[in-house]
Parts: structure tokens; C-alpha cells; sequence
């Protein structure tokens, strides 16, 4: 994420301060930094917008290596292989000792497929495009993001584009006036890319993009040019400018959240506060700064953001994503014990040698060779036992109910729908209608039409609720399908529509009123809505995974790490207002002990193949424990 220059890396980095003067400041303001960030991390609620730690990284690493590179430059001492040598000596040893023991923990507890992106983000961290794979990959704020244990290797990646392109830029510039307009044109630029990104809901793409993070790197840069070409600061009064500075951190720290709209604008809060106390070494409030606390802090600020999320992502995978309280903080503790052991025996012997640059390549290209390996061998199964891999091999396509035309994936329309959908005949018809849920339910329906003597409509389509003139922001032609899936009620005359999807009751269901007034107006004999299914935090084949690493068997039932009793009564709540038939998918799978893992104990027979979506017993064992509700009419 960043690499502080301390005390082994004396400089000037102040104006009026005497050459290779050490400011603690510095590490004090590192130390805030990395603070926001585990509280983010850890105690969200607490410190929503603890995230922008890493901004105020970005800051000082624009603004420390710009110093030097502009103070050696003109000396005449500045060399690029000796720049580049520095910054491995600082930044590899112990990102090389955290990659290994993440790796070496995920080979004995990460199923296949995580295990092979756990390799994807190996490759990418030893080749510092960690935030380029991220682009595509994982949105920072996602509950999935929480069991990537090198997501966080990001921003140590866009700060190392950062060292690889900005010295070689310097090189080129001659003179102030030229330094100012690069740094000026490069800032503006960066920003102005940051800010439409996200105004244009790209905030996956700027906030991993180096070209929408350069504008902040850039304003530590461009703080050292002044202090270093002209020894003069921000002409402020340096006590206003450390509290204007703090306070604009804090704000951001208490006011931004995961659903700020960041970068961009918002991203000035920590910049402007960070620029502000990095000009302002001598105000009184820098004395808080300067506190032994806080630089002893600051100075293992780096091993401490590479061992704290690793941790904590570990911690939520064993805990199948509900750790606790006292959990988070034992983890926290860990963190800063491993921080400090690596600053002392392992960053502070190797940054005094010269000689160990080589070595410290190599074991970044093994690192980068072993992440190679894992996806090649997609994410090498052969570590589990056969019934191990057998859940590994679950996915939701598995499930019969996502067929062909009668399941839309998110690029097809209305139109895609296929007559065979509807089965003909002149049996009754229960038409299904929902999201990738409900399609997951056609399994179950199967199972039990012999018994009924019953056709089946399936009208499904991936994120589209059955909720009539409803957007969806991931499709936008759900109201197109829904209205089509209405139409198509009306000419087929089902004596019982089925209603099921990923119920989101925190949302207005505004939707799911209409549609069950529209189905009353077509004179639709029965409306039943099957409420949500339990929610596994991680997934049930992760989950099973864990409570298999203790007790080497698969469980029927598991009951930490569900969730959806709270949405279950709520659609209960709805339906009885709505007059329709309601079935409590929680109700049927869970109970005291917990929510059905395995109907046999074996990995046929699990019960879901991710968080949500049932797999064909689990789909089976709903239907069939629900088969009076559903064939009440339809005998």
C-alpha cells in the first residue's frame, strides 16, 4: 500500500528544515492512516469512511519519493537502478513473508475455486498489478471482498506504477516552471478522470484505476516540489492549517461510507487534510502527531496494513463470515505482534544490506510462480478429500432450473422466451415466475408432478423479481420481461402462479403489490409467493467446508453463518396483506439446530450451491415438504 520513508531513509522533508532532519510528524500522520484503515476494516460502523487511510498514503508517497528524487537529482547523487534497488530493499521483504504465509494458510483451507483466485491475485501482486486485476474482478466494498486475502495488495500496486513511471518522468523535466505544468497537467487530469468516473457510475474502475488515483500521489508531489525548489510552504498559518487539515480527515473518516460516491470529489477530504498537515510540521496539534505512540505506530505501518487483512479475511472464512467481537480484536492484536516482528527482524536488517536486492527478486518471481501454478491446476483440488471436491464441484448451472430459454442470463430479453417453457396439455398449470432464485425451484417442482398430475410454466430471468414496472439496475430490461411474463399469463391461464425471488425487504415492494393485483385482475386462481431462502454469508459448500475441517463430516444442519428469519417475517407479513399463499422457505429448511446443509449428510445432497440459489435437493426438499400448499387446487 505504501512505503513510509522513517528514520532509515533521512531526508529533507519539511521547508526550513535542515537537511536529513527525521520528522516524526510523518509517522504520526502514518499512524492515523493505518488506524482509519483497520477500523474500517474491523469495525465499520464505527469508522465508515476509515478507508480513505489509504488516500492519505497515497499523499505522503507522492510527496516523500518526490523529495528525493528532486533533492538527489540536484546533487547530482540521483541513480534509477539505485532508486529501484532502494524501494525492493523497502517494499519486498515483507510483502514476500505475508504472500507466503497467506498462501501456505489458503492451501489448507480454500476450496478449489477460491484457491485458484487466491493464485490469480499471487501473479498479480508479485507483479504489482494487483489493482489492475481488481478492476474486473471484485468490487472493494462487496461482502465477497472480505475472503480475497490479498485484495488489499491493491494499493501497493497503483503506488508502485506510481515509482516505476514518476521518477523516469522527472528525469525529463527541467527546471520549476516545467515541474510545476507537469505536475499540474498530471494532477488535473487524474482528478478530472476520477470525478466522471464516478459521476458516470464507473466508481469499480476509478477507484482501482491508477490514472484515477495519479491526482493524489500528485498532490504530495507537487507539496515537495515547493518545499524542496523553494524551501516555502502554503502561505497559511501553520496552526489553521493542521487543524483545518485533521479536521477535514476526520470528517471523511465519520461522513464517507461504501456507498459514497468515491474517489472523485469526496477524495479531497483526506487529500487536502493530508496536504495541510504534511506543510504544517511545527504547529502545536502536530505534537499529537509526534507522540511515541504514534510514531512507533507509524514506523510499522506498512507490515501492519499487509498482515491485518489477511488475518481478518482468514478469520471471516473460518467463522463462515460472523466472527466476533473479541474474534476481530485477538486478530487486531495479531496483526501489530507480526507488524512489529517483521519492522525489527526483517525490514531493519535488509534495508542496511545492499546485497540482498537479488535474492528479494527471486523470491517475488517464486511467489509469482506459485500463484501460476495454482490457477494453472485450478486451484489444485487434489488437497481434499473425494467429498471435499465433489461439493468444490457444485455450481448453481448444476441446477436443471437454469435451462435454456426458459432461464434468461442478463443479455437476453423478452423475446428469448421459448414455447416449451409451458408445457401443453390440459392438466392445471403452476407457472413459475422470478428471478435466478424461483429458477433454482424447478427441480422441485418436478419432483413432485407426478404426485399432482400438474404442467409447469417456468418464466425466469437472472436479477428481475417478479416485481411489475420495477428497474433493476443490473437489468435493465426486467420491466420489459416482467410485463412480457404477464402477457404470456393471460393467454395461458395458469391456475396457480408462483412467486419467488431474492426478496430485498429493505426496498419498496411497490412492485410485488402490482404484480399480485395484476394477476387478481386476470382472474388468477391461486397466487403463491415462496419466501426467501436462507442467506449463507459465504456460501453453504464454504461453510460445510469449515465445519468439515473440524469434525471431517458433512453436517445436515449448520447454524452460524445464515441469516434471513428477519426478511422471511417480513414477506410474511406482505403476503397476508396481499391475500396470496404464502411458503416460508426458512421455516422449512431451518429451525432451532439450524438450516438444512445436506438432506443425506453426503455432497449429493446439498441443500444450496452458493449463498442463495438451491441446488435440485435442496429445490426437492422445499417442494416437497410444501406439496399441500402448492397442490391444494391443482389435484
Amino acid at each position: 500500500m505504501h512505503s513510509p520513508v522513517s528514520k532509515a531513509d533521512r531526508f529533507e522533508n519539511g521547508s526550513n528544515l535542515a537537511p536529513s532532519i527525521y520528522r516524526p510528524d510523518i509517522d504520526g500522520l502514518r499512524a492515523i492512516s493505518i488506524l482509519l484503515v483497520l477500523g474500517s476494516h474491523s469495525w465499520p460502523a464505527f469508522v465508515p469512511g476509515g478507508f480513505i487511510g489509504v488516500d492519505i498514503f497515497f499523499v505522503i508517497s507522492g510527496f516523500l519519493i518526490t523529495g528525493i528524487i528532486l533533492r538527489q537529482s540536484a546533487e547530482g547523487s540521483f541513480s534509477l537502478p539505485n532508486f529501484y534497488a532502494r524501494r525492493g530493499r523497502r517494499i519486498f521483504p515483507a510483502l514476500i513473508i505475508v504472500m507466503a504465509v497467506t498462501y501456505a494458510v489458503g492451501w489448507a483451507i480454500m476450496l478449489p475455486s477460491d484457491f485458484s483466485i487466491l493464485g490469480q491475485n499471487m501473479v498479480a501482486g508479485a507483479i504489482f498489478a494487483s489493482n489492475l486485476l481488481q478492476l474486473k474482478s471484485v468490487n472493494y466494498f462487496a461482502a465477497g471482498a472480505a475472503y480475497n486475502p490479498l485484495l488489499h495488495l491493491w494499493s501497493l500496486g497503483v503506488e508502485e506504477q506510481f515509482y516505476i513511471f514518476w521518477p523516469l518522468l522527472l528525469l525529463f523535466v527541467r527546471g520549476q516552471r516545467s515541474l510545476i505544468i507537469a505536475v499540474t497537467a498530471i494532477a488535473l487530469t487524474s482528478f478530472t478522470i476520477s470525478a466522471v468516473q464516478v459521476i458516470s457510475h464507473q466508481q469499480q474502475v476509478a477507484f482501482f484505476s491508477p490514472l484515477a488515483r495519479a491526482w493524489e500521489l500528485m498532490a504530495g508531489a507537487a507539496l515537495a516540489a515547493l518545499h524542496v525548489k523553494k524551501s516555502i510552504a502554503l502561505p497559511i498559518p501553520a496552526s489553521l492549517k493542521a487543524v483545518v487539515g485533521l479536521g477535514l480527515i476526520i470528517v471523511g473518516a465519520l461522513t464517507l461510507d461504501k456507498i459514497s460516491p468515491f474517489p472523485g470529489w469526496n477524495a479531497l477530504l483526506p487529500v487536502v487534510g493530508a496536504v495541510l498537515l504534511l506543510d504544517s510540521p511545527n504547529a502545536p496539534t502536530a505534537a499529537i502527531l509526534r507522540a511515541r505512540p504514534m510514531v512507533a505506530i507509524g514506523l510499522i505501518s506498512y507490515p501492519l496494513y499487509l498482515w491485518h487483512w489477511p488475518l481478518l479475511s482468514y478469520l471471516a472464512i473460518l467463522r463462515s463470515g460472523s466472527p466476533t467481537e473479541l474474534e476481530i480484536a485477538g486478530t487486531l492484536c495479531a496483526a501489530f505482534c507480526l507488524a512489529w516482528a517483521t519492522y525489527r527482524w526483517v525490514e531493519t536488517p535488509i534495508k542496511q544490506s545492499r546485497s540482498t536486492i537479488g535474492y528479494l527478486s527471486a523470491g517475488l518471481v517464486a511467489a509469482g510462480l506459485a500463484g501460476i501454478a495454482t490457477v494453472w491446476d485450478s486451484g489444485m483440488t487434489w488437497r481434499f478429500p473425494i467429498e471435499i471436491r465433489d461439493i468444490a464441484s457444485l455450481r448453481p448451472a448444476t441446477n436443471p432450473g437454469f435451462r435454456k430459454a426458459c432461464f434468461l442470463p442478463p443479455d437476453e430479453g423478452a423475446a428469448a422466451f421459448e414455447p416449451s417453457c409451458i408445457e401443453a396439455g390440459d392438466k392445471p398449470l403452476i407457472m413459475l415466475w422470478g428471478d435466478s432464485t424461483a429458477a433454482a425451484l424447478y427441480p422441485g417442482l418436478l419432483s413432485i408432478q407426478q404426485v399432482g398430475s400438474f404442467r409447469i410454466g417456468q418464466l425466469t430471468a437472472s436479477s428481475c423479481p417478479p416485481m411489475l414496472g420495477l428497474e433493476v439496475s443490473e437489468r435493465r430490461s426486467c420491466p420489459e420481461i416482467n410485463a412480457r411474463v404477464l402477457q404470456l399469463v393471460s393467454e395461458v391461464h395458469p391456475t396457480t402462479v408462483l412467486l419467488h425471488a431474492l426478496w430485498d425487504t429493505d426496498k419498496d415492494l411497490k412492485g410485488l403489490v402490482d404484480t399480485v393485483a395484476a394477476l387478481r385482475a386476470l382472474k388468477v386462481p391461486r397466487i403463491i409467493i415462496v419466501g426467501p431462502v436462507p442467506m449463507w454469508k459465504r456460501g453453504l459448500p464454504e461453510t460445510i467446508l469449515s465445519f468439515y475441517r473440524v469434525h471431517h463430516i458433512i453436517p445436515m444442519r449448520i447454524l452460524k453463518g445464515v441469516s434471513g428469519i428477519d426478511r422471511d417475517e417480513k414477506m410474511k407479513s406482505v403476503a397476508a396483506k396481499l391475500g396470496a399463499t404464502y411458503i416460508s422457505a426458512w421455516q422449512t429448511l431451518c429451525d432451532q439446530h439450524g438450516c438444512v446443509a445436506s438432506t443425506d449428510a453426503t455432497p449429493a445432497g446439498i441443500t444450496t450451491l452458493d449463498t442463495a440459489h438451491l441446488s435440485a435437493a435442496g429445490a426437492e426438499f422445499l417442494m416437497h415438504a410444501n406439496r399441500g400448499a402448492l397442490l391444494d387446487n391443482d389435484r
